[in-house]
């Protein structure tokens, strides 16, 4: 009877025992901090993910937790195969997804380093590199490197190891790395040479990152700081007082005016949505912000791809005249879109959407609801030909002005027959609304 009691006493015991570690083992299994610990994160990025043991190893707290997710994920199924993401991988094999999410939210809410002092000379010369117009990085990343324009698809920069930068850098520039968004920065980072991105990297791991107040706020699109001001923003030109106090109707009234007095109809059309000619592009309902740009490029000869007839034009339009013609041009419908081949068609919404281009992360799923109305253009409704035409010219790099950097490095894998597959699609669809 003695040894029965003990016999109960041990199975107690052992099922206790069992239930508690399961029990510890399901808490931390939902616990990122916990997960971190388990799977030797700490190893390599530090404790509070911010200090890693080596300067080839990144920054990873205060990161977005949809950025994190992917990298995790693509280092793990091989996309992402660059640097040191040999050692990962195998750590990541024993990672689930799901641990993946919970590791990846928990640095979310961690707030980034403090930033480390550089040489003076070559900070400022990063911070110039990166504000330059021929790289427009705050277009993306956020004139203060922690406030990229899409958190789920640009990470955070500000108070990144030097040494990590560099090494991500060039392996962009030099096709070694092309996991994610890393293709529209392939086109970008041809025109920088080594000591280029030493010295953004040396700026850039001077700033301060993310703080543990602002790591929510990163979530939400986050608008670029007034102190630094993308740079189409300062081709808009500024209404004097009198001018904004007037109804916007005058103005577009205005607009229609000087559309037919410039004779603008005889290429675009009356309602500037039936284009004369192919090579002519509609005009109606396309973002005013993008319309003064690219009039401005053309009278400055900026953008000088096949705009010889226009840049003529341009010179009888004055600064001021620019924007009430692109208010006006703004206020219209588009058209309806033309129905092409249907086999053309599927071919050119599926490159379109495909992960490799990822034009919607600029223009839209619909092509017309572009993420930044003043850089991108609406594409849905365009005439087909025209389409063609500019695809072509920014992957020759015939066109080179605004945002057409960012597409150079894009298109360099579209084909003559992918770029009329594209048009022909974007072409079907109805223009704004």
């Amino acid at each position: 009877m003695k040894l029965l009691n003990w016999y109960k006493i041990i199975f107690l015991s052992i099922s206790s025992l069992l239930i508690f570690t399961a029990n510890v083992w399901a808490s931390s299994s939902s616990d990122g901090a916990t997960l971190y610990k388990l799977k030797a994160c700490v190893a390599c990025h530090g404790v509070d993910g911010r200090t890693p043991r080596e300067s080839i190893y990144p920054t990873i707290a205060g990161q977005s937790q949809a950025y994190i997710v992917a990298q995790m994920k693509d280092i793990k199924s091989g996309v992402r195969h660059n640097a040191q993401t040999e050692v990962m991988r195998g750590i990541m094999g024993a990672v689930s997804d799901a641990e993946i999410e919970a590791i990846a939210k928990w640095l979310a809410t961690l707030p980034g380093g403090t930033g480390v002092v550089g040489e003076p000379t070559l900070v400022a010369k990063g911070a110039k590199v990166y504000k330059s117009k021929n790289t427009n990085c705050i277009g993306c990343h956020g004139a203060d490197a922690k406030t990229p324009l899409l958190s789920d698809n640009f990470p955070k920069l500000a108070g990144q190891n030097k040494q990590y930068l560099i090494t991500q850098i060039t392996d962009i520039r030099d096709h070694v790395r092309n996991n994610g968004q890393t293709i529209v920065m392939t086109g970008i980072t041809q025109g920088l040479n080594n000591k280029d991105i030493e010295a953004v990297a040396e700026w850039l791991a001077s700033l301060p990152g993310s703080s543990a107040s602002n790591v929510v706020a990163a979530k939400k699109e986050i608008p670029v700081k007034t102190e630094e001001p993308v740079v189409a923003k300062k081709e808009i030109p500024v209404a004097a007082p009198e001018v904004m106090e007037a109804s916007a109707d005058v103005m577009t009234m205005e607009g229609a005016t000087l559309y037919k007095q410039k004779g603008c109809f005889a290429c675009h059309g009356a309602d500037a949505k039936t284009s004369f000619q192919p090579l002519a592009p509609k005009l109606a309902g396309q973002g005013k912000a993008y319309l003064i740009t690219q009039l401005k490029d053309m009278k400055s000869g900026a953008r000088d791809n096949d705009t010889t007839v226009m840049k003529g034009i341009m010179e009888t339009v004055s600064e001021a005249e620019i924007e009430p013609i692109a208010k006006w041009l703004s206020s219209l419908p588009g058209g309806a879109g033309v129905i092409g081949n249907a086999a053309l068609m599927a071919k050119g919404a599926e490159i379109y959407k495909s992960k490799e281009t990822n034009c919607i992360g600029c223009h839209g799923a619909d092509a017309n609801t572009p993420l930044r109305p003043d850089h991108f253009p609406k594409l849905a409704g365009q005439n087909k030909q025209y389409l063609i035409t500019q695809i072509q010219d920014i992957r020759n790099g015939v066109r080179n002005n605004g945002q057409a950097i960012v597409m150079t490095g894009i298109t360099q894998g579209l084909s003559n027959q992918d770029i009329e597959a594209i048009a022909e699609w974007l072409a079907s669809l109805n223009g704004p609304k």
